[in-house]
């Protein structure tokens, strides 16, 4: 205890005396000797221990009705904007009325007894529990999700690994809210409408006029409720704890080597936000098995290409022919951040050889080591390394790259770049960038399409020979011809 604290403690006791010292009224006033003499006597009288397990058996019930109840429906609120338009009328209610509203009712629905105080507590911390997890599910990284559907996840997954750790703050901060009202709740109901425990104990200390056992059990009530809200906060705080990678599973993927049959055709593709016009019968095609490259500015419309071939933006009219299982290398990484990066990639493929994951480890200059870090942990380059090792390892037919290559030094860059086209090579998955940098599109371009907009439009188609076919004086000559382009 801090020593501010217990100056605090003496001078609350100080007054204490001092006042009644100066009522000179032990029914109103009582000394504080003859208070803590008083809990004395009550550690050594046995019902008083059967009183404190009655009222804290009751907290329990009433915490986990509260928890098993409250939980579910704040999900659902959080997933149903209707259903929480319904509901919420409801908790308004709930919130409004006064705790003896409850009683009244309660003592009407169980009489005298042992459910009206467990009752009362339900109705108190319910409307806090199904709020608060409500707002939590409401304020899950949408992108999160966006990222696992755009990986087909499975539900079951999703709210295991994305909802309920998104949620996991919120619950705290209920247990740190709810803490103190359940055993004020509790103990009114039992001092109004109980049969057992302190709270009853304390009304009947109240009309035997026994002040020194009231003022008695108010303090012990007090120090049992800090005490609880102190375990409770106790209980909320984790760390993260470096787990064991295991290769628990060693299921080799089985390589097809003629994936995604066909290119990839847009035709007549149209999308705007508000009155901004996107694209506008856009038609392009991207070559099966190739790296296509779209280099363009900022902010012209490259990246809602990507969006609508993987499914997280839909298209308002047009035709879309695209096969296969798509990985997504997004702009913005997307890792899950109580996941370590282990955890993050096994997440869309749980049947990946740990052997295969730290041969792509190699390969983009990174230590193995790395797989027991969180992404709170890594460098603005190294997650989007592990971006890029996810899409990968998902083993998809067609790998769509949303500047992949930004946060990277030019020397890994380059590096990465060239163990990308072996990987593509072997793999053969269709590549779908979009850059602005000319240099990654003369190192590890194939079919380049400039466009320039709004709306998105083809302003130069240039081929090229496969990347692993090049030398260094080709892609000089691509950078020159590009910048030629770029330049006007």
């Amino acid at each position: 205890m801090k020593k501010n604290t217990i100056l605090g403690l003496l001078l609350i006791i100080f007054t204490w005396w001092i006042i009644a010292f100066f009522t000179n009224n032990q029914l109103l006033i009582p000394f504080p000797q003859n208070v803590f003499k008083e809990m004395g006597k009550l550690f050594l009288d046995y019902s008083f221990y059967t009183d404190l397990l009655n009222t804290v058996s009751k907290i329990i019930i009433g915490f986990f009705i509260s928890l098993l109840i409250g939980i579910p429906i704040g999900f659902i609120s959080g997933l149903s904007q209707r259903f929480f338009e319904i509901f919420r009328p409801f908790l308004m209610i709930i919130q409004s009325s006064p705790v003896v509203s409850y009683i009244a009712i309660s003592m009407l629905w169980f009489g005298i007894g042992f459910y009206t105080p467990i009752f009362v507590a339900f109705m108190v911390i319910f409307p806090v529990i199904v709020l608060n997890i409500s707002e939590g599910i409401k304020s899950t990284d949408k992108k999160l999700l966006e990222m696992a559907k755009v990986y087909n996840i499975r539900k079951k997954d999703i709210f295991l690994k994305i909802y309920f750790p998104s949620i996991i703050p919120f619950l705290k901060s209920t247990l740190n809210m709810i803490s103190g009202s359940l055993w004020k709740s509790i103990v009114v109901g039992e001092f109004l409408a109980g049969d057992k425990g302190l709270g009853v104990s304390l009304s009947f200390s109240k009309i035997a006029l026994n002040t020194d056992r009231v003022f008695a059990y108010t303090i012990l009530l007090a120090i049992f409720g800090m005490l609880s809200e102190k375990f409770l906060k106790k209980l909320s705080k984790n760390k993260k704890k470096k787990k064991e990678i295991k290769n628990i599973k060693v299921v080799h993927i089985n390589k097809n080597n003629n994936k995604n049959l066909h290119d990839i055709i847009i035709k007549g593709l149209n999308k705007k936000f508000g009155n901004d016009v996107i694209l506008s019968g856009f038609d392009i095609i991207f070559k099966k098995s190739k790296i296509n490259v779209l280099l363009g500015e900022s902010g012209i419309g490259k990246t809602t290409i990507l969006n609508i071939l993987s499914g997280i933006l839909k298209k308002e009219s047009g035709e879309i022919i695209v096969e296969g299982k798509i990985g997504y290398v997004f702009q913005d990484d997307r890792l899950i951040p109580w996941l370590n990066v282990y955890e993050n990639i096994v997440f869309v493929n749980d049947e990946i050889n740990l052997e295969i994951i730290e041969k792509y480890l190699k390969s983009f200059n990174l230590e193995k080591e790395i797989l027991s870090k969180y992404p709170d942990e890594l460098s603005g380059g190294m997650k989007k390394r592990i971006n890029l090792l996810r899409a990968i390892a998902y083993n998809p037919d067609i790998i769509l790259m949303d500047e992949a290559f930004s946060s990277i030094d030019v020397s890994n860059k380059y590096k990465i770049i060239k163990e990308l086209i072996n990987i593509q090579k072997e793999e053969k998955f269709t590549v779908i960038m979009v850059t602005h940098d000319p240099f990654e599109v003369a190192n590890f371009g194939e079919n380049v399409f400039i466009l320039e907009g709004k709306p998105l439009k083809i302003k130069k188609i240039m081929n090229f020979k496969r990347v692993f076919e090049r030398n260094l004086e080709d892609n000089h000559e691509i950078l020159y011809k590009i910048n030629k382009i770029l330049l006007g």
